[in-house]
């Protein structure tokens, strides 16, 4: 005899768990904290295998007012993991989502990682560099090789989602990163952004 759940599950906001009859899962944060506290800022690449299946690889984004910069070399071994079904197993990025980056925050793609493991904007590299311009700014996902289309704010509807790109804009590019060809991202957090700022 089958019992139907008397309670449907039910998503936190804050935790990303489930509820389901009445307790609480996995959460261990007060509610204080959980009012207070941003969502996590990440970044994902997505590599098409075929028609129906994607590679992913995500890696978190500094939070506001951190001034710092990091870089993410997607095309390395020990950071993605790439296609297992080809000879050299490289991931090759083909588009990108970025959700909830802090306002004041650049990244600048290249398909050329410099000599010093800086992401390149030499003559022989394409390259793009944007930045938000507000707190939670969203990149929806899409082609690489369609950032530039935009200029200025970028506009787009996720292929992923029905949600619109908001608070990136394009302030500058070199050529086309073309699918498969993004080699370094650079990521540069404002010192004058603070968590939470409007």
């Amino acid at each position: 005899m089958k019992i139907a759940n008397p309670m449907p599950h039910l998503r936190t906001a804050h935790c990303g768990r489930h509820i389901a009859l009445g307790l609480l899962v996995g959460c261990l944060l007060p509610l204080g904290a959980q009012a207070t506290q941003d969502p996590e800022s990440v970044l994902t690449l997505y590599q098409t295998v075929d028609n129906n299946t994607e590679l992913s690889c995500s890696d978190g984004v500094p939070q506001a007012g951190s001034d710092t910069t990091v870089r993410f070399y997607p095309r390395e071994h020990d950071v993605c993991e790439g296609n297992k079904e080809e000879d050299d197993k490289i991931f090759k990025p083909h588009s990108i989502r970025i959700r909830n980056a802090p306002a004041a925050t650049t990244f600048l793609l290249s398909d050329k990682i410099a000599f010093q493991r800086n992401c390149s904007k030499e003559s022989d590299s394409n390259w793009i560099e944007l930045e938000t311009t507000r707190p939670r700014s969203s990149l929806e996902k899409m082609g690489l090789d369609k950032i530039t289309d935009y200029r200025g704010y970028i506009t787009n509807i996720g292929s992923d989602s029905n949600a619109r790109s908001i608070g990136f804009k394009v302030v500058d590019f070199k050529g086309v990163i073309a699918q498969g060809t993004l080699s370094c991202i650079e990521i540069k957090t404002s010192a004058g952004a603070t968590p939470g700022s409007k």
